[in-house]
Formats: structure tokens, C-alpha cells, sequence
């Protein structure tokens, strides 16, 4: 898992959220990792950190709460889309124009749902080039702490952009 967090990552974004709970518990006591320490290394930036941020960079969604959209109805699926930009768009005053699908589970109807809600651009994690015909399917790069290290254990310029590369 330190070597390649993403193999667990994708493992776990299959699963409904009860399950990946119940798996993140199993190995947070298999780990003797608490709750605390695994809050202050999971930092997420505040509304007053975001809107300092906001004329530097745009702010897309993610959804209300991260759980797997695919397994989710119709309804859950409406509420996760357009709930989550309008409290962007509000706590902002900027339009949340981008979409990443949580974990990069998506169907047809969460595809057509994020149109509907006035997202322009749908990203997913799957690996790629992107070309202009599609802006509701784009692929990335996921990063992570380890996806810039060089062998010796620092930043590197050059592996970061080889695999921005899609290698």
C-alpha cells in the first residue's frame, strides 16, 4: 500500500461506503493509527482557505458526501450533483463549472444528470488523452503523495512530468 496506495484506492471505490468503512476501520486498528492523527494528515481546506484560493483557481465539486454515486438512486444521484454546486456557487460567488465523479464511479444517468445540473466538465480517473470532442468524459493523472518522488525519495520535476505524460 505505501508503494502504490492507488491499488487499494481502486480496490475500495468499488464498494458502498458501509464496506469501505468497515474496511478502513479494520485497517486503521491493524495499523494502530488514530482517529486524529488520520484527521490532521487528511486536512481539508476551508471555505475562507478556498475563497483566498478563489481568483487563482476554479473550485469543482466532488459531491455532498463522496459515497459511490453509481450505487445510489436516481434521486440520491440529483440531490449529490446539483446540492453540492449550489453550495460551491453560494460559499464562492463563483459558478462550479467541473465535476469529478467520486472515486471515478460513474454511469450514463450520473453522466446525463451532471449536464442537467450545468456542469461543462466531467472528470473521471481513468488514464489518458483527452481530445475537445468530449468535455463530459475526462481522463487524469491521479496524484498522490508518492506520484512525483524521484528513486531517492524527493520531488521531481521530471518523473512528475513523465507521468503527466500518461506513462
Amino acid at each position: 500500500f505505501k508503494r502504490n496506495p492507488s491499488a487499494l484506492f481502486s480496490l475500495l471505490n468499488r464498494e458502498n461506503n458501509e464496506t469501505i468503512e468497515h474496511m478502513l476501520a479494520v485497517l486503521q486498528q491493524a495499523l494502530r493509527i488514530s482517529t486524529e492523527e488520520i484527521a490532521r494528515s487528511n486536512a481539508t481546506m476551508d471555505w475562507d482557505q478556498i475563497n483566498g484560493m478563489r481568483n487563482l483557481a476554479d473550485f469543482g465539486s466532488h459531491a455532498c458526501s463522496h459515497d459511490n454515486l453509481v450505487a445510489l438512486s436516481t434521486a440520491r444521484k440529483k440531490h449529490e450533483l446539483f446540492e453540492s454546486k449550489k453550495t460551491i456557487e453560494e460559499k464562492t460567488g463563483r459558478p462550479a463549472i467541473s465535476f469529478s465523479y467520486p472515486c471515478g464511479n460513474y454511469d450514463e444517468t450520473l453522466r446525463t444528470l451532471a449536464g442537467q445540473a450545468g456542469y461543462e466538465f466531467l472528470v473521471s480517473t481513468e488514464i489518458g488523452i483527452n481530445t475537445m470532442h468530449d468535455s463530459s468524459h475526462l481522463k487524469r493523472i491521479n496524484v498522490w503523495e508518492g506520484t512525483s518522488l524521484s528513486l531517492c525519495g524527493g520531488f521531481s520535476e521530471g518523473f512528475f512530468a513523465f507521468k503527466l505524460s500518461g506513462f
